[in-house]
């Protein structure tokens, strides 16, 4: 009988701890699931920054573009008053256009 009365207190030692484990093995899976969904926030915010940033930086190049045409283009008149458009007014027409539409695709 008290063979029988230690075995059960070493069973039941044994369930307690295993208890004890599985309770340290719930935890540990709750809070690998709470990294996880915030490492999937994270990267959505981070994927949603850098397209803000690519945006950005297209707009930045097309506005440097567009400031280097002006300088190339500072002695042209741009007046309504002339009726004649010359060549290198066309083409400064045609460059702002094209930057532009890639600007706004």
């Amino acid at each position: 009988n008290q063979e029988l009365k230690n075995q059960g207190v070493v069973l039941g030692q044994n369930i307690e701890r295993m208890q004890a484990r599985i309770v340290e093995f719930q935890q540990k899976l709750v809070t690998e699931e709470e990294l996880r969904a915030k490492l999937i926030v994270d990267m959505t915010d981070m994927k949603k920054q850098h397209e803000l940033q690519s945006e950005e930086l297209n707009a930045l190049k097309t506005q440097q573009k567009l400031l280097g045409l002006r300088d190339s283009f500072k002695d042209v008149d741009l007046t309504c008053s002339r009726l004649s458009v010359s060549g290198k007014e066309e083409s400064l027409v045609r460059m702002v256009d094209k930057l532009l539409a890639e600007n706004v695709a």
